[in-house]
């Protein structure tokens, strides 16, 4: 039970950096530190497209194991 708990709400937390990223229109690329979207657009998107997918999945997959039980 405490797995269907943590993952979502990791999930979440991925979705929240996912949002603040997006906010502020950067990322943190490693050996760089935080770089805008102009500077690093191809890192960028992929941070946001990866942060997404895994905190959609982690919020999802759990709450359809959950319901369907």
């Amino acid at each position: 039970m405490d797995r269907m708990i943590i993952g979502p709400i990791i999930g979440l937390i991925l979705l929240a950096y996912a949002a603040y990223c997006w906010q502020n229109e950067g990322t943190h690329v490693k050996g760089k530190g935080w770089m805008n979207k102009e500077e690093a657009p191809k890192s960028y998107l992929f941070n946001q497209m990866v942060y997404l997918w895994l905190g959609l999945t982690m919020v999802v997959i759990p709450t359809v194991m959950m319901l369907m039980k």
